[in-house]
């Protein structure tokens, strides 16, 4: 048997058997949220990351969500977040090994690998806008 018979059958043996690993991909919900002292209130849902701020030390009277999406992030694939302060966010799935994806994110100048897990959030400054601070905020889909 010739090495290119060899090889044809092994590959064919391979897809048969599902063997082909598949590219890892991972859904986020993007949410971009303006922070700032400037008013008062919170969106609804955006409490528990008041919460979480004000146990760190960083308070602001109000919370709102400027958008919301959600986001399929395939491995080594670049998907781009518009700002409302004219800046580009990229999310790049790097890794995902269990239940836990490691996503590059470039918010200029920052450069930074967010880990997500099955709970919680992660939270990133996006720079300033109208008076106040946008926070990139990053959840996985479905928690």
């Amino acid at each position: 048997m010739t090495a290119a018979a060899r090889s044809a059958i092994l590959g064919s043996l391979l897809l048969a058997s599902g063997a082909v690993a598949q590219p890892a991909a991972v859904s986020l919900v993007v949410e971009v949220v303006q922070a700032s002292n400037e008013g008062t209130g919170v969106d609804a849902g955006l409490e528990r990351m008041r919460e979480q701020f004000a146990k760190s030390g960083i308070t602001y009277r109000s919370y709102h969500r400027l958008s919301r999406d959600q986001l399929k992030l395939a491995q080594g694939k670049p998907s781009e977040v518009k700002l409302p302060n004219g800046k580009t966010g990229t999310l790049t799935l790097v890794s995902v090994k269990g239940s836990t994806a490691q996503v590059s994110v470039s918010l200029p100048p920052l450069q930074t690998v967010a880990t997500l897990g099955h709970e919680g959030s992660v939270y990133l400054q996006a720079g300033p806008h109208a008076g106040g601070v946008l926070i990139l905020v990053l959840t996985p889909a479905g928690t």
